[in-house]
């Protein structure tokens, strides 16, 4: 039973508790909020090159799903109804064909991690873990996003859809499959209605090779490190305090439990997402749990200024196969291998947080639904190569540089000492260093 009492919230801030006032607290929680019901106009403009003289050679874009339902409850706290009847509809227009295959272009391989959401149903009727009707409708608007940027104002794709032009890739869970579905329903959904028209392939790894995120379940190295971490978040500055508040709050007794920071952000934000209720007296504490998550989750990826320095030779296993895959297509394009215009890969918060950090962007709140990160390809008249970074169509200055364009060189010299070859990745995934 919840105790019903007034609470005082204090604010850890770098291991020090202090006040914050309360319009500042009031902005916070409703930044949160703002961010759980993100929906990304179709019209959302794109930044565009600065200097026109420029070509664009290549694409790479990397996105989080849509809203979906929470794939962890809160103990001791009701659950959302969940409904499986409504919740999923009113999408109709992000449905188009497709075949799903492995990276060799066969079958599908199993999907083990989807298989894990789909043991038991949520209050209402619903698998953990779905892409929803609104997070299907907030990613074909990215994907009208992208056409209105690459295909309406810059000419980059054509008007319809050529299987060559495009790369799809997806981890092989079914809300990224379908969010990656409905990108491509608002990109080309007219164009594949032809009977004509080109057919669509979206290509999936198995769930022991997959690297569109950090793989704690079959990296040796990365599993020791992250249970490690989770088996004592306190460790990390500033959550035992807020750890300790919410395990008040909610009646878990600490020799009991110890409360999962992350899956209880997850929950309400998956809520708030849905218009669903919760629990008025989390409403104070949203900032906090929402930034001592971000802390956590950048702390399992060796990306939090508290932990690289000293784990830093596990932080290209959390990163490095993304970065190689990234560094091949940008060869490919260089070398006129004739690759893909464009490559689009479907993945997770997980899959754009260690990315950030990478390229030394400040990832200060979680990835909204739908959040995206493009990386542009550049050549001049002198056959010279410049990067271009946008998250969520903006600008970014990444790896120290002034400029948002940086040289491919410097690029590479940020980036490289974290890519990691397959067969460098697997072999130090089994030879932990501790």
């Amino acid at each position: 039973m919840v105790h019903r009492r007034a609470i005082h919230v204090l604010w850890a801030v770098s291991g020090v508790v202090v006040a914050k006032t309360m319009s500042s607290h009031h902005a916070d929680v409703d930044t949160v909020k703002s961010r759980a019901t993100y929906m990304r106009s179709p019209d959302h403009v794109i930044d565009q090159v600065s200097d026109p003289n420029l070509q664009l050679k290549s694409v790479q874009i990397f996105f989080r799903h849509g809203a979906r339902t929470p794939v962890r409850t809160i103990p001791n706290i009701q659950q959302a109804d969940w409904n499986e009847k409504t919740l999923f509809e009113g999408a109709q227009d992000t449905y188009i064909d497709y075949d799903l295959c492995n990276l060799k272009g066969g079958p599908r391989p199993e999907a083990h991690v989807e298989s894990t959401y789909r043991k038991v149903r949520l209050s209402g009727g619903s698998f953990k873990g779905q892409l929803t009707a609104r997070g299907m409708n907030q990613m074909c608007n990215l994907g009208m996003s992208y056409r209105k940027h690459y295909v309406d104002k810059i000419g980059y794709l054509p008007l319809d859809f050529n299987s060559s032009d495009i790369y799809f890739r997806s981890t092989n869970i079914a809300r990224t499959i379908a969010s990656l579905r409905c990108v491509i329903a608002g990109l080309y959904g007219t164009s594949l209605k032809k009977q004509d028209a080109d057919h669509v392939k979206i290509y999936v790894s198995d769930s022991e090779s997959e690297i569109l995120y950090p793989n704690w379940h079959s990296c040796e190295a990365v599993s020791i490190f992250v249970k490690g971490v989770f088996k004592n978040t306190d460790l990390i500055p500033g959550v035992r305090h807020v750890r300790r508040q919410l395990q008040e709050l909610i009646d878990v007794h600490e020799d009991h439990h110890h409360l999962d920071m992350v899956s209880i952000r997850d929950n309400l934000i998956a809520r708030l997402a849905h218009g669903l209720s919760y629990p008025t007296y989390f409403e104070p504490l949203l900032d906090m749990i929402e930034r001592h998550a971000v802390d956590i989750t950048m702390f399992t990826m060796i990306a939090h200024k508290d932990n690289h320095e000293k784990h830093q030779h596990l932080f290209p296993l959390m990163v490095g196969p993304i970065l190689n895959i990234i560094f091949e297509n940008i060869v490919n394009a260089i070398e006129k291998k004739g690759s893909p215009k464009l490559y689009m890969y479907s993945g997770h918060d997980t899959t754009l947080m260690p990315l950030l950090a990478a390229l030394k962007i400040d990832v200060d709140h979680w990835p909204p639904w739908s959040a995206d990160l493009i990386l542009e390809l550049y050549e001049n008249k002198n056959n010279q190569h410049f990067i271009r970074v946008l998250y969520m169509g903006k600008e970014q200055k990444v790896c120290e540089s002034q400029d948002v364009l940086i040289p491919y060189d410097k690029f590479k010299k940020c980036l490289q000492q974290f890519s990691l070859k397959p067969s460098d990745y697997a072999k130090n995934c089994s030879n932990p260093v501790q």
